[in-house]
């Protein structure tokens, strides 16, 4: 049941271990967590002062907080009739995966019995940490497709460190059906002598249904919904790339490659990419939705300008300088690379 509720952590654990009330009648003397792996939690509970043959119950809540996960709550609920000694115990075992993620672990344990009120265990505790291997991820992998690959050249501009480079990569498809298609842009990596990075995938819908195009951003995938006229210019996938170290003027000449594929047959595409350097790029979570990224040079929803697909919208980060492949100004997007023709894509449902 607590797998259902759970995203456990991989790096540490809470153990909750409870102080004792004053003593009275049908009281809970127990509720201790006496064993907490990195797959499974056992906790003891016991009362007393119990009604002999008296029906009650022993409801048991254990809450997370987890930085990777939705905070979730497991309920139990465990009943019994108290036996002549007028003390009951029991244990409990719960197993979950473990997963690599920073979790606060808390429980509440309350009685209930035939006529008398909820007694709740007081929530004073003390704290111990266990260490868990972080769990080694099962790699995806890449499509069997062919891998398609466009070398630029960046210009002599040198960029300081500090600066953000804006990679953004754009194109233009044939032979989608009227009834739509799906586009898909994978395992993709940026190289160079100087430094390597992998760019979030990119998904290109063309939507029967769609008037005009946007893009949204969410799980390291750029989703850009087009009409099915398409556009000279459509977004593929974006990468914001921090310079920690300044890089030199010239010499410098970065390979993008990808893969490619459609979910239907007869798809080709070209595409391009360029690079722009900015000076006031915020290094924020979720920055990539604050963009406001140009899904489209034409036929864009809510944006009316000649701004090429790929320029962020929000002024906030139209600090763009020279370096890259770009001059600056209004130059958001950096100068085009080459373009390079795909042929028929291949076919991925």
């Amino acid at each position: 049941m607590i797998g259902s509720h759970l995203a456990v952590l991989g790096t540490a654990l809470l153990l909750i271990a409870f102080t004792a009330p004053a003593a009275r009648a049908n009281h809970i003397d127990t509720a201790q967590v006496t064993q907490l792996t990195c797959d499974s939690f056992t906790i003891t509970l016991s009362a007393s002062a119990l009604n002999p043959g008296q029906n009650y119950e022993i409801d048991f809540a254990v809450s997370v907080t987890d930085t990777c996960a939705t905070p979730g709550t497991a309920n139990y609920s465990i009943p019994f009739t108290a036996p002549s000694s007028g003390t009951f115990t029991t244990m409990l075992t719960e197993t979950f995966p473990p997963q690599p993620c920073p979790l606060t672990f808390s429980e509440t344990v309350t009685l209930v019995g035939e006529n008398t009120i909820p007694i709740i265990w007081p929530n004073s505790h003390t704290m111990d940490t266990i260490i868990c291997p972080t769990p080694t991820p099962t790699p995806t992998p890449c499509s069997p497709c062919p891998t398609s690959s466009i070398q630029s050249n960046f210009n002599g501009t040198a960029i300081p460190a500090g600066n953000t480079i804006w990679f953004n990569a754009h194109i233009k498809a044939n032979g989608i059906p009227s009834s739509g298609a799906t586009i898909n842009f994978s395992c993709s990596t940026i190289t160079s002598s100087a430094f390597s990075a992998t760019v979030p995938n990119g998904v290109i819908i063309f939507s029967p249904n769609a008037s005009c195009a946007t893009t949204t951003f969410s799980n390291n995938t750029w989703t850009t919904t087009v009409p099915i006229s398409g556009s000279d210019e459509i977004f593929l996938t974006g990468l914001a790339f921090p310079v920690t170290a300044g890089l030199p003027g010239g010499g410098i000449s970065p390979v993008w490659s990808g893969i490619f594929s459609s979910s239907v047959p007869g798809v080709s595409v070209q595409w391009q990419w360029g690079a722009a350097v900015y000076t006031c790029w915020p290094a924020a979570p979720g920055v990539y939705n604050m963009l406001n990224v140009k899904p489209t040079h034409q036929n864009a929803c809510n944006i009316n300008n000649g701004d090429h697909a790929g320029t962020p919208q929000t002024k906030a980060f139209q600090c763009v300088t020279g370096g890259a492949t770009g001059g600056g100004g209004s130059n958001f997007t950096g100068s085009w690379s080459g373009t390079v023709s795909t042929g028929q894509l291949c076919v991925q449902h």
